[in-house]
Order: C-alpha cells, then structure tokens, then sequence
C-alpha cells in the first residue's frame, strides 16, 4: 500500500467500507440489533471468546472453557445456533449454560446468523461429508473483526486443539495467521483426554447411536447427561 497515494488509499478504503456495508445487508438487516444485543452484554476488562457448537457438549468443551476462563476477565462462549448438528440449538445451548454455571466471568450467547453460520463459513456445515480444500473463511473473520469483537472489545480467541476435523484444524490454522495480524490472539487449549483418548463429540454421538451409554460419563459432564436423558436421547 506504500506505493499508493493518499487518494488512492482514500479510494481503496471507500470500497472496503462499501463491501462492508453490502455484505451485512445481504447476511441479515437484523445485524444491528445483534450488534446491540452483544454491546449490553459488555463488561470491561480483558475478554475472550469461545466460539462451539458442542454438538453436544463434553467434558472436553468445559475444560476448555475453564482453562479459558482463568486467562480473561470475561469469556464469552458463542454457540452456534444454526440448526445443522446432530442437537439442535435449543438443546445445545441449554447444555452448555447448565455445564458452565458455576464458572462465573462465563457469559454464553447464541451466535445467530453471523458468526460460524452457513453465511458466513458453509464449509463447517459439510466437514463430515467432505475437506473443501477452497474453503475461504475471509468472511467470518471480516464479520468477527469488524463488528463482533469491537462490540465486546474481545482481545483474545480461544481454540481447542483439533486432531480429528481437517475443516476445523484449517479454519484455526488460518485463524492463527489472520487475527493475530488484527489485535486479537489466539490461543490453542490442548484437548482433553480420557482412558479412551482424545475426548470429541463424534465420539459421544457414536456411544449413543450403538446405546454405549455406560461409557459416557468419561466423555459428558452430569448435566449433559441428565439433559440428554430428559431429551429423551439416552433412553
């Protein structure tokens, strides 16, 4: 850009802003009241985020939020809320506010259409099916930086390792490059593990279609459990 003139630059900018502007129009005209529902969601401090979709939600996603949590003033967890998983949304988020209740600087909030959401990065939604080597997560992250994280003045992005996913190791591989470059760092969190190993939710959702539920409480904390069983899933 240091070969540009001022009037370029002012050129180049106007059209950055426009593309803004014009994506946030076609994700949703609902994108302001999101943006002020987070705002009075606001603590000072230094925060953090934690972005899952806990499809369902594990000892694993705890541990990580816990560790998360010792780092930051306020973590914010985001859940996924497009209706994609195995659980829906309603289910998860209920899970996770019952597992992260005793964790007080936790505040959990649905991510609505514009963070991880088929808008935004469609690839998440099609990982079991298939990598997308193409898979472009620009968009996400242009929503997170811009918009989300001055909202919240989210510092850090707290991730978990990823030994399974190719989509999800590739979408923190570029997030490491890409939003330190912003202001925000991001932290990798090792996975859990257990006798069985590394702890996933794929794992889970494998015990409980084979109806293996004496293995899940090395894998869920009590509350998903009880949940799960009152969804009717571990009957």
């Amino acid at each position: 850009m240091n070969s540009y003139s001022d009037t370029e630059k002012n050129i180049f900018h106007k059209i950055e802003q426009c593309r803004f502007r014009a994506a946030l129009r076609y994700i949703d005209n609902d994108f302001p009241h999101y943006i002020n529902f987070l705002k009075s969601k606001y603590k000072p401090g230094n925060n953090g985020i934690a972005a899952m979709n806990c499809n369902p939600f594990t000892l694993g996603h705890r541990y990580l939020v816990s560790t998360a949590s010792k780092m930051v003033d306020t973590l914010y967890v985001f859940v996924v809320e497009e209706d994609k998983s195995y659980f829906p949304f309603e289910q998860r988020f209920e899970m996770i506010k019952e597992g992260l209740k005793n964790i007080a600087n936790v505040e959990v909030v649905p991510t609505g259409k514009f963070l991880v959401s088929s808008m935004t990065f469609p690839d998440y939604f099609s990982k079991e099916e298939g990598f997308n080597p193409a898979m472009n997560v620009a968009y996400d992250f242009e929503i997170f930086v811009n918009y989300i994280a001055p909202a919240l003045d989210l510092r850090n992005r707290f991730i978990g390792n990823e030994p399974f996913c190719r989509t999800t190791r590739t979408h923190h591989n570029i997030m490491k490059k890409t939003l330190p470059q912003k202001g925000i760092s991001v932290i990798e969190i090792e996975r859990l593990e257990n006798k069985f190993g590394a702890i996933s939710a794929s794992t889970v959702r494998k015990l409980i279609k084979d109806k293996e539920f004496d293995k899940l409480d090395s894998f869920l904390p009590g509350t998903s459990i009880d949940l799960l069983t009152r969804f009717g899933y571990l009957n």
